[in-house]
């Protein structure tokens, strides 16, 4: 602005004042109970790639509890002893007690600038009322929903879940994900993976 002066007033340069936005957050919530089982491996080694990569990103476990992961991921890696305990996978999903618990405990992670990835074959045996109490005010903090099913990609297969039938209206993406088959496909077919690096 200062320079566009001494150039008699023509607005030839820009200087932004002030802090640079912060990059968007990634944060992942991955289905760890027993249907899971199989899939859990697979996310979990997709969300430590993206930790090791320039984006920002926070992990979370979900069972019956939801546990935040990140250190342990960042230090063991995705098949590393300590990221998830034996009392943490397998059993069932209360997926409407993990949305509100992200809700409540970790608010500061879900804002404007954050891409929500959920990784879950939809499956709850915990609160109905939860997930629809809990899950659109997420969506309504967050920049963008992502979730990744894995039964998505098996033939004839259509949402039925009640979990499922209340997510998906506010998700803004609902994809078959499940290995790196499929990852890279996605990642040809729709350009959502640049959406997790910064800017």
């Amino acid at each position: 602005m200062f320079n566009s002066l001494r150039r008699g007033g023509e607005l030839v340069e820009w200087i932004t004042w002030g802090p640079k936005p912060s990059p968007p957050r990634l944060v992942i919530l991955v289905d760890v109970s027993g249907s899971m089982r199989q899939y859990a491996p697979f996310y979990l080694g997709l969300a430590w790639q993206l930790l090791r990569s320039d984006a920002r990103v926070e992990v979370f476990a979900a069972s019956t509890h939801i546990t935040r992961i990140t250190p342990r991921l960042r230090h063991s890696g995705p098949l590393g002893p300590n990221v998830i305990d034996t009392v943490e996978i397998g059993g069932g999903t209360r997926l409407g007690w993990a949305f509100f618990q992200m809700w409540q405990q970790y608010r500061q992670y879900l804002t404007r600038r954050t891409i929500f990835l959920v990784a879950s074959d939809g499956f709850d045996t915990g609160e109905s009322w939860r997930i629809s109490q809990y899950f659109p005010l997420i969506s309504h903090a967050v920049r963008v929903v992502y979730w990744f099913n894995p039964l998505l990609l098996e033939p004839n297969y259509t949402p039925r879940s009640s979990a499922l039938i209340a997510c998906l209206p506010w998700c803004q993406f609902h994809v078959g994900v499940r290995d790196e088959q499929s990852w890279q496909k996605l990642s040809r077919d729709v350009s959502s993976p640049t959406l997790f690096k910064k800017p």
